[in-house]
C-alpha cells in the first residue's frame, strides 16, 4: 500500500463510520474519547512524571491535548493528512504529517523524550515497517508505552497482528523490558510499559522481585482455598447434623399424627355428649320460665345497686386522674435524673479519657528525651536544606532549556500549565501524620506562582478578635431565623466528618440546626460520635438510614428533619467559614424578603492545611448555568420554597444542587449575592471538585437537569454536552431576517477580509449587509470592490460618509433602515467567524424573552482573549473582561468558555432584536465614539430589565490583539453587576489589597 492509498483510506469516513463502536471524534458520545485519553495521560503523568512526550501516531491529537492541558512539553505525528488536521487550532504546531518507519519523524523537534507513546498503531503497518518503528522509537525514548491489538485479524487494515509476548521479544532486542510495576489494563488491555536496560544485572533482579511477589500471591490465595476448603468440611458436618435433625422431626411428626387421629375419637364421643347437654337445656328453659318473676324483682335489686355502682366509678375516675397527675410527675422527675446521670457518666468518660492522653503524651515526651529522634530530626532538616537548595539549579536548568522549546507556544502560559497540574495533584493529598501534611503544604505554597489569594486572605478576613465581637453583634439582630443544614453523610472517614461538623459549631451566628441523614449503617464508630453530639446538643437532628437512598434520597431525609425558615446545603467532606451564617442573617436583615443567597467559595487541600482555586461570582446571572453550576455554595434558600417544589429529585444525583437551584430560580427573583468566601470546597478523591470524571454520571444527570428547565420554562430550545463550554443551546425557529450593519472605517484589505469571512456563513435570502464606509474609500476601491461582489453571495448596500460628517449618524440611521428582525452591528476589523455565528446571536435575541442583546466573544487568530463582554464604570467607560488571556485558561472569576451575562459589549459583533433596538431609540448620535455610544446602548437595555449576553458558541476573530486604551481602574467598575468588588483591575484581572491597590 503506497503513500497515496493510505492517505486515501484514512479519510474522514474512516474516522467516523469504519472504527467500531463509537466514532472517532471529540464530540462522540459526550466527549468519550476526551475523557478516556484525559484517563491515560494521568495515569502515565503520575506515574513516569515526564517533561516531555511525542505520541506516534496521536490521529486527531486527542492525547496530545491532554498531555498539553497538564503542563507537558509535547508533540505528535500521523501518517494521516485529514487526521492531523482535526487537531485542536492551539496545537496545530505541536504536530505533523510523518511516518513512524521515517526516522527522520522522532529528531524533527527533540533527540530525547522522556517518554512516547504509541497507541494501536503498528499493526496498521507491513511488519518490516513496524520493526523499523520500533527501532525508532527505542532510540529516541528513555520510557516507551506500547499497545497493539493482539487477536484482531478481522480489521483490514490490521497488516501485522502479534500475540503480546513475540512485540516484548522485539523490544527486548532493541534494549527495553516491560516495567510490570505499572498497572493500565482497566484503560488499555493491551497495554505495556517499557523502560530502557542501563543495568542488566539491576533488571535481572527486579524480574525475580517481581517473580517473587507472584509466588508471595499465590501462596496467599493457595492459603486462602485451603481456609475456604476447612469452612467447606466444617459446613457439610453441620448439613448432617441437620439431616439428623431433620429425621427425628420426621418420627416426632408421626407420633403427633397418631395423638391427632384419638382426638378426633375423642371429639365424636364430646359431640354425643354435647346432643345430649342441649336435650337438658330445653328442660332447664321450661324451668326458667317459671322463675321469671322472681327475675324481675332481682333486676330492680340490680338496678339500684348499679346507680350505686356509677356514684362510686366516679369517683375511683377523679382519684385515676389525680394518681395520673402524680405519676407524670415522677416520669419526668425520672427522666431529668437520667439525662443528669448520662451528662455525668458523658463527664466521666471525657475526663478519663483526657486523662489516659495525658499520660499517653508523658510517656511520649519522655520517651522522645531518651532516644534518638532529636538526632533523626536534625538529619531530616539538614536533608530539607539540602533539597531546598539543590533542586534549584537543576529546575532553573530545565526552566532555560524550556524557554527555547516552547517560545512557540508562551513561557507564562506553559509554567502556569505545569503549575497547576502539579498544584491540582497534590490537593488531594493526605496522610494521618501531621508531619507529612505539613510538608505537602508547605511544598503547595512554594508552588504557588503568586502570594495574591494569601494576601488578599490576610487583608479581608476576620480574625480571631473579630470573630469574638461578631458574635456579640449577631445576638443583637432584630431578625434570627432558624437555618436548618442539610447534611446527607455516607462513606466518610472519621476525621473529615469531624472537621465538616466542628466548622458549624464554630459559627458566631448560633441560632441554627444541623440535620445530619446517615446512610453509612455499618460504621458504627461514626454512628456513635454523631449520637453522642445529639445528646449533648439539640441542634442536632439525626436520621440513621438502613441503606444507602443517594444523594438526593439522603438530602430529602434531611430535609423532613428541618425546621428552620431556611436551609443550608453542606456537603459531608467541606468546610464553613466561621463567619458564613452571620453573613447570611445580617443580608436577610437587610432584605427579610428574600428567597435565595449564594456565596464565594474557595477549595481546601484534603489535609485542610492549603486554600486555592478562589471562584468569585458576578450577581444573579442565569445564563452562566448553562455552562457550570456557578452557584455552587454556600446557598441558602427558603425553606417552604424548597419543599413546595418537591425538594431533591433522585433522578439527577451527581447534578442535584444544580438541578435544585434551577427549579428554585424558576419560582422566585428574590436572589441575592454575598461578596465573601463563605464556604471551602475540599479536594478529596470521588468529589466532583477532582472535574466530571471523578462522577461520570454526573454529566447525564446535568444534561437531564438542563432539559428538564427548558421544558418547564418553554423555551424553544435544544441543549447538548459541548467539550469545551460545558453546554450548547440551539433555538429551533424559523431562521431570522438579519440586518448586518458593518463599521468600515478600516483599510480595504480589513474591510474585503470582513465582507468575505461574512459571505461565507450568510444567506442572502435572509441576511443583507450595510456597510458605512467614507467616501474617499469607497471611489479608490472601485475595481477592488467589482471583483470582491463577483465572488461573494451577500447583498450589500453602501453608505457613505462625506467628508466632515459623522459616521456615528450614518450608522444609526443604517440600523432603523429596511424592517428586519434583527440589528447586527459589526466592526470591518473582524476577520474571520465561526460557523453558524449569526444563527446563535439572532436566536438569543429573538427568543429569550430576557436578553436585550447578544455579542459574540471577541479572539485572536491565537486563540487569545480580546473580550468576553465589557464591565462598565459610572462614566460609561468600558473594561474588557479577560482581556488577553488565553481562550483555555480559567482564572478566580470563570472563563471566557462560560455562556456569561454582562453590562454592555463593544461594537465588535453584537445584535439586539429589531424592535427592542427600535424601542430603545438605537445608537446615540451625541456620543464622543462608536463604542460609547455601543454601550449607552447597551446600558439602556438593561434599564428594561433585560439582561446582555456573551455566546461563547458565537466567535469572531481579529488579526491581532488590539491595544486596551481603557481609562485606569476605576473603583465604580466594582458596582458594575457582573463584576465583583474584590477585584482592583479588569486588565489584568487582580485582587485588591487592603491599601486598595491591586495585590
Amino acid at each position: 500500500m503506497n503513500k497515496l492509498d493510505y492517505q486515501d483510506f484514512y479519510n474522514e469516513n474512516y474516522y467516523l463510520g469504519m472504527v467500531p463502536g463509537i466514532p472517532y471524534d471529540r464530540t462522540a458520545n459526550a466527549g468519550h474519547w476526551l475523557r478516556f485519553f484525559n484517563a491515560v495521560a494521568d495515569k502515565l503523568v503520575n506515574y513516569v512524571s515526564p517533561s516531555s512526550v511525542l505520541d506516534v501516531g496521536c490521529a486527531k491529537g486527542f492525547l496530545v491535548e491532554a498531555f498539553y492541558n497538564r503542563g507537558i512539553f509535547v508533540h505528535g505525528f500521523d501518517y494521516s493528512e485529514y487526521a492531523i488536521s482535526c487537531v485542536r487550532v492551539d496545537l496545530k504546531p505541536s504536530v505533523f504529517v510523518a511516518s513512524a518507519a521515517d526516522s527522520n519523524a522522532f529528531n524533527r523537534t527533540q533527540h530525547q523524550y522522556d517518554l512516547i507513546t504509541c497507541i494501536e498503531v503498528v499493526e496498521h503497518m507491513p511488519r518490516y515497517e513496524a520493526l523499523d518503528a520500533i527501532k525508532n522509537m527505542c532510540q529516541y525514548a528513555k520510557v516507551i508505552f506500547f499497545s497493539s491489538t493482539a487477536d484482531d485479524f478481522a480489521e483490514p487494515t490490521h497488516l501485522t497482528v502479534l500475540p503480546r509476548i513475540n512485540w516484548l521479544k522485539i523490544f527486548l532486542d532493541n534494549g527495553f523490558i516491560p516495567d510490570y510495576n505499572f498497572n493500565i489494563y482497566d484503560l488499555v488491555p493491551h497495554g505495556i510499559l517499557l523502560r530502557r536496560i542501563e543495568d542488566e544485572v539491576s533488571e535481572i533482579n527486579k524480574l525475580i522481585e517481581f517473580i517473587e511477589w507472584q509466588f508471595d500471591s499465590l501462596r496467599i490465595e493457595i492459603n486462602n482455598r485451603n481456609n475456604i476448603q476447612s469452612k467447606l468440611i466444617d459446613l457439610e458436618s453441620k448439613v448432617s447434623s441437620l439431616q439428623v435433625e431433620l429425621e427425628t422431626s420426621q418420627s416426632q411428626l408421626q407420633a403427633t399424627q397418631v395423638e391427632l387421629e384419638t382426638s378426633q375419637s375423642q371429639l365424636q364421643a364430646t359431640q354425643v355428649e354435647l346432643e345430649t347437654s342441649q336435650s337438658q337445656l330445653q328442660a332447664t328453659q321450661v324451668e326458667l320460665e317459671t322463675f321469671q318473676p322472681q327475675l324481675q324483682a332481682t333486676q330492680v335489686e340490680l338496678e339500684t345497686s348499679q346507680s350505686q355502682l356509677q356514684a362510686t366509678q366516679v369517683e375511683l375516675e377523679t382519684s385515676q386522674s389525680q394518681l395520673q397527675a402524680t405519676q407524670v410527675e415522677l416520669i419526668t422527675s425520672q427522666s431529668q435524673l437520667q439525662a443528669t446521670q448520662v451528662e455525668l457518666i458523658t463527664s466521666q468518660s471525657q475526663l478519663q479519657a483526657t486523662q489516659a492522653e495525658l499520660e499517653s503524651c508523658q510517656n511520649f515526651v519522655s520517651w522522645m528525651e531518651t532516644s534518638k529522634f532529636w538526632k533523626l530530626r536534625k538529619i531530616y532538616l539538614n536533608l530539607k536544606q539540602k533539597i531546598t537548595y539543590g533542586i534549584n539549579p537543576p529546575f532553573l536548568k530545565l526552566a532555560n532549556k524550556s524557554i527555547t522549546i516552547i517560545r512557540k507556544e508562551g513561557y507564562q502560559i506553559f509554567n502556569k500549565r505545569a503549575l497547576n497540574f502539579l498544584k491540582y495533584q497534590m490537593m488531594g493529598f493526605r496522610t494521618r501524620f501531621s508531619f507529612a501534611d505539613t510538608l505537602v503544604a508547605e511544598v503547595l505554597q512554594n508552588l504557588a506562582d503568586s502570594s495574591e489569594y494569601d494576601q488578599w486572605i490576610k487583608d479581608y478576613e476576620l480574625t480571631d478578635e473579630e470573630l469574638k465581637q461578631q458574635k456579640i453583634k449577631a445576638s443583637f439582630l432584630n431578625y434570627q431565623p432558624v437555618l436548618s443544614v442539610i447534611l446527607p453523610v455516607y462513606k466518610l472517614p472519621l476525621v473529615i466528618l469531624k472537621e465538616t461538623i466542628n466548622s458549624v459549631l464554630q459559627q458566631t451566628y448560633t441560632n441554627w440546626e444541623l440535620c445530619i441523614a446517615f446512610a453509612d449503617i455499618g460504621n458504627f464508630q461514626t454512628i456513635e460520635y454523631i449520637k453522642k453530639l445529639s445528646l449533648q446538643d439539640k441542634r442536632f437532628k439525626l436520621a440513621i438510614i438502613p441503606e444507602n437512598r443517594g444523594i438526593s434520597g439522603n438530602s430529602n431525609v434531611s430535609l423532613e428533619m428541618a425546621t428552620g425558615e431556611f436551609i443550608a446545603l453542606l456537603d459531608h467532606d467541606d468546610l464553613l467559614s466561621p463567619w458564613a451564617f452571620y453573613e447570611v442573617v445580617n443580608e436577610l436583615n437587610k432584605q427579610p424578603d428574600l428567597d435565595f443567597i449564594y456565596s464565594d467559595k474557595d477549595c481546601i487541600s484534603a489535609n485542610s492545611m492549603v486554600r486555592s482555586r478562589l471562584l468569585l461570582k458576578p450577581e444573579w446571572s442565569p445564563e452562566i448555568l448553562y455552562s457550570a453550576n456557578y452557584l455552587t455554595h454556600l446557598c441558602i434558600a427558603r425553606r417552604e420554597l424548597v419543599n413546595r417544589i418537591g425538594g431533591f429529585r433522585p433522578e439527577t444525583d451527581g447534578a442535584q444542587d444544580w438541578d435544585l437551584f434551577l427549579r428554585i430560580t424558576e419560582q422566585t427573583s428574590r436572589i441575592a449575592r454575598i461578596n465573601s468566601v463563605l464556604y471551602h470546597w475540599r479536594i478529596i478523591q470521588g468529589s466532583t471538585s477532582l472535574g466530571i470524571d471523578s462522577k461520570p454520571y454526573a454529566l447525564e444527570a446535568q444534561l437531564k437537569s438542563l432539559k428538564d428547565h427548558l421544558s418547564r420554562t418553554q423555551l424553544p430550545a435544544i441543549i447538548s454536552p459541548h467539550p469545551e463550554c460545558g453546554f450548547r443551546l440551539e433555538w429551533k425557529t424559523p431562521p431570522a431576517k438579519v440586518s448586518i450593519v458593518i463599521d468600515g472605517e478600516v483599510s480595504w484589505d480589513y474591510l474585503s477580509a470582513c465582507i468575505s469571512a461574512i459571505s461565507a456563513f450568510a444567506d442572502p435570502n435572509l441576511h443583507k449587509a450595510k456597510i458605512v464606509l467614507s467616501e474617499s474609500n469607497y471611489y479608490s476601491q472601485a475595481r477592488e470592490r467589482e471583483i470582491l461582489i463577483e465572488q461573494i453571495n451577500l447583498p450589500i448596500d453602501w453608505l457613505l460618509v462625506k467628508e466632515g460628517n459623522c459616521k456615528l449618524t450614518t450608522l444609526a440611521e443604517a440600523a432603523r433602515q429596511d424592517t428586519a428582525d434583527v440589528v447586527l452591528f459589526v466592526s470591518g476589523q473582524v476577520v474571520k467567524f465561526e460557523k453558524g455565528w449569526i444563527e446563535e446571536l439572532s436566536g438569543w435575541v429573538l427568543n429569550h424573552p430576557d436578553i436585550g442583546f447578544a455579542s459574540a466573544l471577541i479572539l485572536t487568530n491565537q486563540n487569545i482573549v480580546v473580550e468576553a463582554g465589557l464591565i462598565v464604570d459610572k462614566y460609561g467607560n468600558g473594561s474588557p473582561l479577560f482581556y488577553g488571556s488565553n481562550l483555555y485558561s480559567w482564572e478566580t472569576f470563570g472563563g471566557a468558555l462560560w455562556y456569561r451575562n454582562c453590562t454592555a459589549s463593544s461594537p465588535w459583533a453584537v445584535a439586539f432584536s429589531y424592535k427592542h433596538y427600535l424601542a430603545l431609540g438605537g445608537l446615540s448620535i451625541d456620543s464622543s465614539s462608536v463604542q460609547h455610544s455601543m454601550i449607552k446602548l447597551c446600558q439602556a437595555s438593561r434599564a428594561t430589565n433585560k439582561r446582555g449576553l456573551v455566546n461563547p458558541h458565537a466567535r469572531a476573530f481579529l488579526l491581532g490583539l488590539p491595544d486596551n486604551d481603557v481609562p485606569k481602574f476605576d473603583d465604580s467598575l466594582a458596582d458594575d453587576p457582573y463584576f465583583h468588588p474584590a477585584f482592583a483591575s479588569v486588565v489584568p484581572l487582580k485582587l485588591r489589597s487592603k491599601n486598595g491597590e491591586v495585590s
